[in-house]
């Protein structure tokens, strides 16, 4: 009697199968970015707890909380999971590929990138150390990300009260936070204050352009577009690229965990990727983002050149009629001039 209750009461029995590598891949590195479910390292935290994924789906806030206070439990599987958290309650209240619109769903931006940042900066292990974890990429996408919809939202809150008030640009606002801004060696379209709009470069994708040019590394990869329909007509002969691409990030001060998390002081930095490879993060040298195609890109696909330049072929208006240089990035004494001439029937984009 006792070996039959134990049969039927038993404990759970263990097996196996074999994953195909699109199941293996899909299971290393499948997360809310990627499949639109919670990663399988963040489930098994979850489970630890004895938190279920449905649970959680429908009330990310309550597990957030649940494993906030969780303290017998490593730093960076912790940290981690709460960031993914986080990043399923941004997302259900902005959705996907949308800028956030409210300040409440800018705030809880700020926290998927708080915890992703605190991940990679104030645990046992620097990020050198976690190079070819799966997990660490993971963590840097929830980043970047949540820098993209930060910092665009932020922008055009501050566009849109700029316009309103008509008044000149200033540092975003708000409520509860206080933000400072550093665009150290930024530049924008000379006689230009404030973009039209801050693009991110991460959802683009353009046909025509044989190749694009990134670099892997921590930031949200933006594209400010400027109005410089003037260009042509002005007296100098060059002008800036009127689409400079941007690397944005978001700094929480603080000398250990404890003040990263609890703090609500924030620096936005943006930097121009040409002339910023790196940036130095708590003793580290970290590779900045970016995308060098991507303004290229839209500014030939907002500019109009090839009719243009049948326009100029065949005598017509509003073709281009002066010769002209546009500089592909800020000028760097340190490198090297090419100039590209074009035909005719020609124009910079092709």
């Amino acid at each position: 009697m006792l070996l039959i209750a134990l049969l039927s009461n038993g404990c759970a029995m263990v097996g196996f199968s074999s994953l195909s590598p699109d199941e293996y891949i899909a299971l290393k590195r499948g997360d809310l970015l990627t499949t639109g479910k919670l990663s399988a390292a963040t489930l098994e935290t979850l489970h630890v707890i004895g938190l279920e994924e449905r649970a959680c789906s429908e009330s990310p806030l309550n597990c957030v909380n649940s494993l906030a206070s969780i303290d017998a439990m490593p730093e960076e599987r912790r940290l981690s999971a709460l960031s993914e958290l986080w990043l399923q309650e941004a997302m259900t209240l902005t959705g996907s590929n949308e800028t956030p619109r409210s300040k409440s769903s800018i705030k809880v931006w700020l926290e998927v990138a708080r915890y992703a940042y605190a991940y990679l900066f104030f645990t046992e292990r620097s990020p050198d150390e976690r190079a070819f974890e799966d997990r660490q990429v993971q963590v840097i996408d929830y980043y970047n990300y949540a820098a993209q919809q930060v910092v665009t939202g932020l922008f055009q809150q501050n566009l849109e009260t700029t316009e309103n008030n008509h008044n000149t640009a200033s540092t975003p606002t708000l409520s509860g936070w206080a933000i400072t801004t550093d665009l150290t060696g930024v530049q924008l379209v000379e006689g230009i204050d404030l973009p039209e709009e801050l693009v991110s470069s991460s959802p683009l994708s353009f046909s025509g352009l044989r190749s694009t040019y990134r670099r892997n590394g921590i930031g949200a990869e933006l594209v400010a577009v400027m109005n410089d329909a003037h260009a042509l007509w002005r007296s100098k002969v060059y002008s800036e690229m009127p689409f400079p691409v941007l690397t944005a990030l978001l700094l929480f001060p603080g000398e250990n965990l404890e003040q990263v998390l609890s703090t609500h002081s924030l620096e936005m930095i943006l930097r121009d990727p040409y002339q910023d490879a790196s940036i130095q993060l708590h003793g580290q040298q970290i590779p900045l983002a970016a995308n060098f195609t991507a303004g290229y890109g839209l500014w030939l696909a907002h500019s109009g050149f090839s009719r243009q330049a049948i326009r100029s072929l065949l005598g017509h208006s509003q073709g281009i009629n002066r010769p002209h240089i546009y500089m592909m990035q800020p000028f760097d004494p340190k490198r090297r001039i090419i100039l590209m001439l074009h035909g005719l029937g020609s124009s910079p984009e092709a």
